[in-house]
């Protein structure tokens, strides 16, 4: 548990969070206190909703009821509206990332009137300042929100790859791969996609070249043998545990890797040994004497010899 908490990504703070009008994820009960504090809107059109917002997860659109309940004399629509359009439609339109446009009409054709538009265009610009400022200034409000902000958008860390327990038989020996390249290699033989940036040309093509020679071994082992192998890692059968510290975790992966890519051991070998790797009750000393084992009767053999041993020592404490 200690190591996973090790790992999780930080928690980010207000300061390092911006808040856009409009995010999906904002709960509408602070747009109605925002308009609340802001626009001044009255709490008898805000206390029996007839002003109110509403999100729709279906059409992801946010909608404002009663846009036109009050005056064009009132405060919000004074200071954040215009003569042509309510406070309520710019703010119901800057929640959908809509610009505003204000057309007039003429024997039934539409043109842009480009000058209240301008107007309305700015009135929409001083809505997101508004907001940007007011949404962090309660401290309770900036709590909540920092939290539910981390919790689902700074709550997954990115698999790292890591390589240091591959092996190449058969290359030379006068190249020596640095660990940023056996963790590319590691990643492109144990990831579904990858993408080599950042690198020049000729790295990127030695790494793509020893991957593929990694891949050739592993289509020369019977399918229910690769299966096994990918399921060792992509399912984390050998158990990840503070007990395990990153050197014998890498020793117990090349063990296991070595024994099943051996063609002159059976499935059921493979089978056992990757059970036996993939727990803490087995030591390294029990894999090394099981990895010795030439038949599959002596290797059941020996399982039922440590396991009762361990059996023991457990009884014994």
């Amino acid at each position: 548990m200690q190591a996973l908490k090790q790992i999780q990504p930080q928690n980010l703070d207000a300061s390092e969070i911006e808040i856009r009008i409009g995010a999906t994820w904002i709960d509408p009960k602070y747009i109605d206190d925002f308009m609340g504090e802001v626009f001044q809107t009255p709490h008898y059109l805000l206390d029996p909703g007839a002003v109110k917002t509403s999100f729709s997860n279906i059409t992801s659109t946010w909608n404002i009821a009663g846009k036109n309940a009050e005056t064009s004399r009132s405060f919000a629509n004074t200071t954040f509206g215009t003569t042509r359009v309510t406070a309520y439609k710019l703010l119901e339109d800057t929640l959908n990332l809509k610009d505003i446009k204000i057309y007039d009409t003429f024997d039934e054709r539409r043109v842009l009137n480009k000058e209240e538009t301008t107007i309305a265009s700015q009135k929409q610009e001083n809505i997101k300042e508004a907001f940007k400022d007011w949404i962090f200034r309660d401290l309770e409000r900036r709590h909540t929100i920092v939290e539910t902000y981390n919790e689902l958008f700074n709550s997954v860390r990115p698999r790292e790859y890591e390589g240091s327990h591959l092996t190449f038989p058969g290359m030379t020996p006068d190249i020596e791969l640095k660990p940023h390249q056996k963790n590319a290699i590691a990643h492109i033989l144990y990831g579904n996609n990858t993408l080599l940036e950042k690198q020049l040309e000729v790295y990127q093509a030695k790494e793509n070249e020893i991957a593929q020679e990694e891949e050739k071994q592993l289509e020369q082992i019977p399918v229910k043998r690769r299966i096994s192998w990918s399921s060792f890692f992509h399912d984390s059968k050998i158990k990840r545990k503070e007990e395990l510290d990153i050197q014998e975790q890498a020793e117990r992966e090349r063990l296991a890797k070595e024994y099943i890519y051996d063609p002159s051991h059976s499935e059921e070998q493979a089978a056992l040994f990757l059970d036996a790797a993939g727990t803490e009750e087995w030591t390294l000393k029990d894999l090394r004497t099981l990895a010795a084992q030439s038949d599959i009767d002596s290797m059941k053999i020996l399982q039922r010899k440590i396991e009762q041993l361990h059996k023991a020592s457990q009884k014994k404490k």
